[in-house]
C-alpha cells in the first residue's frame, strides 16, 4: 500500500501532525440525478455514478479517547478477535454456514451491548434474508461477487426519508420506516425483544440510536476494498446534521427507494459534491486485521468501499445493524466477571 504524506492544512485541526494518506477510487452519485428515484436492489445504473479520488487517513492516528470516538467522529474501532476465538470463529471459518454467521452475529451483539452497558438488539433491514442475530457476510474472493466499489451512502437519513415520503416531520419518517422494519423482521425474536413505541423512542433519541458494526473476517489483513467513512467535522457535527441544519440536505444526499422481495426500503446515496469538498476527511483502517470492527452510526455516518489500485481482491467482512436499548447489562448476563468485556483500541 503506497502511503502519501500531505500538508496538514488539508486535514482538520485534530490531526496533530502530517498524516500518512493513501489515494483511493470511490463512487458517488452524480449531482444531477433527481432526488427520490427507485432502484431494484442496491445496484445503480452506471450513468448515475461518477468516480472520485479520495485521500484516506488512518483513523488510528486520531488523538482521541476511545470512549468518545463514536460521538466525536462518528466511528469507533474495536478489536473482537479474542471474543471470536472464544466462540470457535477463526480465520478461514466457513462463512457460508448459517450457524457460523449466527455465532458471529451473537458476538457482535454482545460486543455492542458491553460497549454501552445496555442490551443491544438486531434491527436488520429488508435487503437481505437473515434470521434474528445472523450477521450479513460479504465475501469478495474466488469470484463469488463482482468486486467493485459500492456507492457511498448512509443507511437511514431521516430527513431524506421525510422528503421522499412527503412526511411532515422526522417522527413520521421514523414511523414509516418502523412499519417496514417491523413487518420485515425474520422470526419472532425481534418482536419479543422490543415494542414499536420503544423502537421509535430509541432511534429518535439517538443516544446512540441506530448503529452499524462492520467486522473484518479476512484472513490476515484487508488489502483491497476497505470500508471508508466520512468523519465528523472538528465540532463533532456530521455531514448529515450540518446539511439538515443548513437546509441543504438534498444537495448532499439523495434518498431513494430500493425494492427487495416485493417490499420498499430506503437508502441515501452521497452526491459527488461531497467528494469534491476538500474540507471533508475520509477515514479507514489500513491493513485491517481479522477480528477488528468498526462501530458507526447507521443514520449519520456516510460510508462505502474503495479500490486501492492493483492489490489482491480478497475481502471477507460481516456486518449488522444494531439498536441499543435502555436495559442495563450485568456481569452475569455478559459473562464479564473477572475480565475485560471488550478490548477497545485507541483511535
Amino acid at each position: 500500500m503506497r502511503l502519501l504524506c500531505w500538508s496538514v492544512t488539508l486535514l482538520p485541526a485534530w490531526f496533530q501532525s502530517c498524516s500518512s494518506q493513501v489515494a483511493a477510487k470511490a463512487k458517488f452519485l452524480k449531482d444531477n440525478v433527481p432526488f427520490g428515484f427507485t432502484s431494484k436492489g442496491f445496484l445503480l445504473p452506471p450513468d448515475y455514478l461518477e468516480e472520485h479520488i479520495l485521500n484516506l487517513t488512518d483513523i488510528r492516528s486520531v488523538p482521541l479517547v476511545t470512549k468518545t470516538a463514536l460521538s466525536s467522529f462518528g466511528v469507533e474501532l474495536l478489536d473482537l478477535s479474542a471474543e471470536l476465538g472464544q466462540e470457535g470463529i477463526e480465520e478461514n471459518c466457513n462463512v457460508s454456514s448459517r450457524e457460523v454467521r449466527l455465532t458471529i452475529g451473537q458476538v457482535l451483539l454482545k460486543a455492542v451491548g458491553r460497549r454501552f452497558g445496555r442490551r443491544a438488539i438486531h434491527a436488520h433491514d429488508l435487503s437481505v434474508d437473515l434470521e434474528y442475530s445472523e450477521a450479513y457476510v460479504n465475501n469478495f474472493s474466488g469470484g463469488e461477487h463482482e468486486a467493485e466499489p459500492g456507492v457511498f451512502h448512509a443507511d437511514k437519513v431521516w430527513g431524506g426519508i421525510a422528503e421522499l415520503t412527503g412526511s411532515p416531520s422526522l417522527s413520521k419518517a421514523l414511523e414509516l420506516t418502523l412499519d417496514a422494519q417491523w413487518t420485515g423482521q425474520a422470526g419472532g425474536d425481534f418482536e419479543q425483544s422490543i415494542s414499536p413505541k420503544q423502537f421509535l423512542r430509541l432511534v429518535a433519541e439517538q443516544a446512540p440510536g441506530l448503529l452499524n458494526i462492520w467486522l473484518s473476517l479476512t484472513p490476515g489483513q484487508i488489502q483491497q476494498w476497505p470500508l471508508v467513512l466520512l468523519l465528523n467535522a472538528e465540532n463533532a457535527m456530521s455531514l448529515i446534521a450540518r446539511a439538515t441544519a443548513e437546509g441543504s440536505l438534498k444537495g448532499a444526499v439523495n434518498t431513494y427507494w430500493t425494492q427487495f422481495q416485493g417490499q420498499n426500503d430506503t437508502i441515501s446515496a452521497i452526491r459527488s459534491s461531497v467528494a469534491r469538498d476538500t474540507s471533508h476527511s475520509w477515514g479507514f483502517v489500513p491493513d485491517m486485521s481479522f477480528g477488528e470492527a468498526l462501530l458507526f452510526y447507521a443514520d449519520r455516518t456516510p460510508h462505502g468501499t474503495t479500490a486501492l489500485g492493483q492489490l489482491p481482491e480478497q475481502r471477507i467482512s460481516a456486518e449488522m445493524q444494531v439498536l441499543v436499548t435502555n436495559e442495563p447489562l450485568t456481569c452475569r448476563e455478559t459473562e464479564c466477571e473477572g475480565k475485560e468485556a471488550v478490548k477497545v483500541r485507541r483511535l
